[in-house]
């Protein structure tokens, strides 16, 4: 490409020649693209969504550490926030696939606490609970998916949210305070690909409180759906369970 090197034109030409190769799945030659980018506009208005962009081609390469410097410089040179938080719920990504949750959770923490209105506020929220999980602290991750839920109503990690404090509560032994967070995504999120599942542990919570009837009503509900093969054979299994409670034993035994 020739032409002045402070031309508008000159400038986009060369970041969209990066971007071409990133597209076109040549990571390698856009990070190369990238750099030569830098060296020649290092003052460009581009500067930090290159830095960006080039933090992506490296995590594509499995260049985890170069993409992480590249994070930190967008987020050094960038005024747009949205920039800013991906950034940061990108290196905190970075870290929780090298199982270090305590660094990944600083990083959502700067999200939440900087920019707490953002697009990704919600989901640095989830990956903050998500770390609490892996690192085996269910009280730390119920409070961090309850914040999701209370605060971010309308996120599109409601659903997961809701799901995973059930879970929690589920593997505590306090059935009703899960079968409520599996009513609500059930009633509140009808588009959510948890649905079923949601259903089946509501049908869980019912036994383990010894609602019989309403547990018998929501495993055969699934057993007629039958489009999970492997939440069907389940359902099967807990609704011969139910009959055995109630003392209905010649049902159980036909199941």
């Amino acid at each position: 490409i020739d032409g002045p090197s402070e031309s508008q034109w000159f400038d986009d030409a060369y970041f969209w020649k990066a971007e071409e190769y990133y597209l076109l799945g040549k990571p390698e030659k856009a990070v190369s693209s990238y750099r030569e980018f830098l060296s020649r506009f290092p003052e460009s208005e581009l500067r930090d969504q290159v830095y960006y962009n080039m933090a992506w081609a490296e995590l594509k390469l499995g260049r985890f550490e170069d993409a992480i410097i590249n994070f930190k410089k967008t987020v050094d040179t960038s005024e747009d926030e949205n920039l800013v938080a991906s950034s940061y719920c990108r290196i905190g990504d970075i870290y929780m696939d090298k199982l270090d949750y305590k660094t990944a959770q600083e990083y959502y923490d700067r999200v939440l606490k900087g920019y707490p209105e953002n697009y990704y506020a919600d989901y640095a929220q989830f990956q903050l609970a998500a770390s609490f999980l892996k690192m085996n602290s269910p009280e730390a991750a119920a409070i961090s998916f309850q914040s999701l839920i209370l605060n971010y109503p309308r996120s599109n990690m409601l659903d997961k949210a809701l799901f995973e404090l059930g879970m929690v509560y589920f593997q505590q032994g306090k059935y009703e305070l899960a079968a409520e967070q599996f009513k609500n995504l059930i009633e509140d999120c009808y588009n959510s690909t948890l649905l079923d599942k949601a259903l089946y542990q509501l049908g869980s919570c019912s036994f383990n409180i010894g609602a019989y009837d309403k547990a018998e009503v929501i495993f055969k509900s699934l057993i007629q759906k039958g489009e999970d093969p492997r939440l069907t054979e389940i359902s099967i299994y807990h609704l011969g369970r139910n009959y055995y409670q109630k003392g209905e034993r010649q049902k159980s035994l036909k199941i």
